[in-house]
């Protein structure tokens, strides 16, 4: 049995030390699902497949199951040599619950010898997780159809979202660049490198939120906040502003935790598929949360922090 508490805590200072190793930078780890995530990380018996489900957590869990009793002279199981296969085999049969598949990250599928100790093990896992990652992830944003466009301001005048009014007000030369690239991404069908560069935008827009309002501080991931993190900012700044001018106000309510969590999940699909592939209304509905991120979180702050720059002069 491999104890849990110890295996989460190597997996993460693994991804760290790997991170550091191969002098992979913060725009390229926004890329790799293994670093922007928390995860449930299974360990299944009897074929020892170990395998990651994003959890919308703050923190990973190790969850071990074994099944040997359940599939003994189970007939159809001896004929999935898929590791893939298998869990979703396991999971129809409902002996794996409370799984999304499409929250399965395929890179992560691996076998484990129970007997490893938990830093070998966890060592074992993450290197095999992070490598198929980064080949997968290179693989398709070196390809020559996905080379970024020649920055171009005609592109947010062009762009059905009109992002125009959003560029001026939000007045930072690298957000106007990185939009720049997304949209001329976006316009030449290369939706797959759209989709996986808009998440980080949206989180330049909450933090400048938060950033606005005097906020900044984050109580967990200080220096590189999760989307939970994200989320229970939100909820601080709306008690913050409540008895503030209503264009000042942030409203953070269970429709806005779910717009949320659908942008999330939205970014999530697209940047651990297996093919790359992202389609249009993907694209679309990450821009549309961007422009609502936009419009209800950074203009008030904005509001918020003019007011106060006037009322001290």
């Amino acid at each position: 049995m491999i104890q849990d508490s110890e295996f989460i805590k190597n997996f993460r200072n693994r991804i760290d030390f790997l991170i550091e190793k191969n002098q992979i930078n913060e725009e390229n780890q926004k890329l790799l699902t293994i670093t922007q995530n928390h995860f449930d990380i299974y360990f299944v018996q009897p074929r020892y497949t170990v395998f990651a489900v994003i959890n919308n957590k703050s923190k990973d869990s190790f969850i071990e199951r074994d099944f040997r009793g359940q599939l003994d002279g189970d007939l159809n199981v001896d004929d999935i040599f898929d590791d893939e296969k298998y869990i979703a085999y396991l999971i129809k049969q409902n002996l794996l619950q409370n799984i999304n598949l499409e929250l399965i990250i395929p890179e992560s599928f691996n076998k484990i010898i129970a007997v490893l100790d938990p830093i070998s093990a966890s060592r074992d896992f993450t290197d095999h997780w992070l490598k198929r990652e980064i080949t997968q992830k290179t693989d398709l944003l070196s390809k020559k159809q996905f080379e970024l466009v020649t920055f171009n301001t005609n592109l947010f005048n062009k762009s059905k979202f009109d992002f125009q009014e959003l560029i001026e007000t939000i007045d930072d030369e690298q957000f106007t660049y990185n939009l720049s690239q997304i949209l001329g991404a976006y316009n030449n069908g290369w939706f797959f490198v759209a989709a996986s560069s808009i998440g980080s935008l949206m989180e330049y827009i909450y933090y400048e939120t938060a950033v606005n309002y005097g906020k900044s501080r984050f109580a967990i991931h200080r220096d590189n906040p999760t989307h939970i993190d994200f989320q229970d900012k939100m909820r601080e700044l709306r008690n913050f502003t409540k008895n503030f001018p209503e264009d000042q106000q942030i409203r953070f309510g269970n429709a806005e935790v779910l717009d949320m969590e659908r942008g999330y999940l939205t970014r999530n699909a697209v940047s651990h598929h297996d093919s790359g592939f992202a389609n249009v209304q993907e694209v679309e509905t990450l821009f549309t949360a961007l422009k609502r991120a936009y419009e209800h979180y950074f203009i008030p702050s904005l509001n918020y922090k003019k007011a106060h720059v006037e009322s001290d002069q």
